[in-house]
């Protein structure tokens, strides 16, 4: 087991549209699964085919349960459940309701370009009413992330990272779960020292 980076991961993820995000996940989930020894999820490699044939639907089920995996792992080894501020949290949910919304204004725009010059105003409107509610929508998810954030009871952050993947930040979510698993790594004793190791 070794600790991934972050960012670069992130990136090539973007860059290969997504598919470097599935062997990300995949390798994750076989590190996660040897370092807590008790697997809650499918292999990886698994994972990876239940989400592509489930067009991501299983992705939800093995955020959460991954998720629980590690912040169990992680407080067997007397460290919190999570590494990751309530300001990190929250600064991603704003950003991303924000760049969610600018987005999806681009698409309606471009989707009904002809139809504002053809002055068919009942599809544009039509577009704007679509529009609204999806911001609206947005917004409330992002609201319930927020609140849920600063007044959890229980460091656990399964419910925030299925809250995320709704706000359709999966990638953000799979770099939370890498960043808290790298820092638990750090807690780590050396290889090779049983001593240590059976502490």
């Amino acid at each position: 087991m070794k600790q991934r980076d972050v960012v670069l991961y992130t990136v090539l993820t973007v860059v290969t549209c997504g598919l470097f995000g599935l062997y990300w996940i995949a390798k994750f989930t076989n590190d996660v699964h040897r370092w807590s020894g008790r697997p809650a999820t499918a292999s990886g490699g698994k994972a990876v085919l239940y989400m592509v044939l489930t067009c991501t639907l299983y992705f939800y089920y093995w955020i959460y349960k991954i998720g629980g995996e590690l912040v169990d792992a992680r407080r067997e080894r007397s460290l919190p459940a999570d590494s990751v501020s309530n300001t990190m949290y929250t600064v991603v949910t704003v950003v991303m309701t924000f760049l969610t919304a600018l987005f999806t204004t681009l698409q309606m725009l471009g989707e009904n370009f002809d139809a504002m010059h053809k002055g068919e105003a009942e599809i544009v409107a039509f577009g704007l009413m679509a529009l609204l509610i999806s911001f609206f929508v947005q917004c409330i998810i992002s609201g319930v992330i927020i609140w849920f954030i600063y007044r959890r009871s229980d460091e656990n952050p399964q419910l925030i990272y299925i809250l995320l993947a709704l706000l359709r930040t999966q990638l953000f979510t799979i770099a939370f779960l890498q960043a808290s698993f790298n820092e638990a790594l750090t807690h780590q004793p050396p290889e090779g020292n049983p001593a240590e190791a059976s502490v």
